[in-house]
């Protein structure tokens, strides 16, 4: 996200500090230990500001860099990668794109990856820090796509599960701080003294590798108690899906009938009957209005 540099007249003394409007309002002046540290990286003596080409066999212990031009360079490069397509095919280049988290890269890894698309390589090896990943790609394979940040300035209860926004993420830190002075409740998972756990309302110091134990014993209280979203748990998720006893696996209709196809089976309530549900299906079943949700079979 961009962040203003403020402008002071000794070019060595710029700093960078968060932005009060657009898209990067909500980071305020809270801001990590790399993006404080852009100007080091602009004006940096050690800053490569041309390509270097080597003169010597890799291994050696003298390089031997020598400066080219943005041209040569640029020219170097393709001619290169053409002449090993057409060789070897362009299944045989391996892209490798650094992290846009500990990079400038943010801006660019859309063109590298349609370079890439365009080259004809399906080989992309890229690399992300533990606090991007997750933030990424586990929100899309839960739900099927990225999900914000956390509204914890207007949270009534707030919740860090193995997160250390003091130390990782300052401007959640920050909007933590503003929720609580609203009366937000913080309860705090952690095995660690963390910062905000020595200021929860409840801090819940689990031993290392019990956090699964603990997710699915809330889980299971939701359920008990009704307390969560009837509709969105019926016609997005499995949980409507009969689940076989014997063996822990999902129902499904080829298992009373061998011919039948391989569809889950949910039980109508209303009906009293078993029904399949094919899930390729554009819209749910319209009977999963009247399906249990909680289901076992014998």
């Amino acid at each position: 996200m961009p962040l203003p540099l403020r402008h002071v007249e000794r070019r060595e003394e710029w700093r960078v500090c968060g932005s009060t409007t657009g898209r990067a309002a909500s980071h305020r002046s809270s801001i990590c230990t790399k993006g404080k540290a852009a100007p080091e990286l602009v004006y940096s003596t050690h800053r490569l500001k041309t390509p270097m080409r080597r003169t010597k066999p890799k291994g050696a212990g003298d390089p031997g860099w020598e400066r080219i031009s943005w041209d040569e360079a640029l020219d170097t490069i393709a001619q290169r990668l053409l002449k090993i397509r057409q060789d070897s095919g362009a299944e045989s280049v391996v892209f490798g794109i650094s992290t846009p988290s500990g990079t400038a890269l943010s801006d660019s890894v859309d063109w590298i990856e349609r370079l890439v698309r365009l080259y004809g390589s399906p080989n992309i090896s890229s690399t992300t820090e533990i606090c991007n990943w997750h933030k990424d790609e586990a929100h899309a394979l839960t739900f099927g796509c990225g999900m914000p940040a956390a509204d914890f300035s207007n949270a009534g209860l707030i919740l860090l599960w193995g997160h250390n926004p003091t130390h990782t993420w300052l401007a959640q830190a920050d909007a933590i701080a503003r929720g609580r002075a609203k009366g937000a409740r913080l309860m705090v998972v952690d095995p660690r003294p963390i910062p905000l756990a020595k200021q929860a309302d409840c801090w819940l110091r689990v031993q290392p590798g019990t956090d699964a134990a603990l997710a699915l014993g809330l889980v299971h209280l939701l359920i008990l108690d009704g307390a969560y979203d009837h509709d969105f748990v019926r016609h997005w998720t499995n949980a409507a899906m009969l689940v076989r006893e014997d063996n822990g696996l999902l129902l499904r209709a080829c298992d009373l009938d061998a011919k039948a196809p391989g569809h889950p089976l949910i039980w109508n309530e209303k009906q009293e009957t078993l029904e399949a549900w094919n899930t390729a299906a554009p819209e749910p079943n319209a009977s999963l209005k009247v399906v249990r949700l909680i289901n076992r079979w014998w």
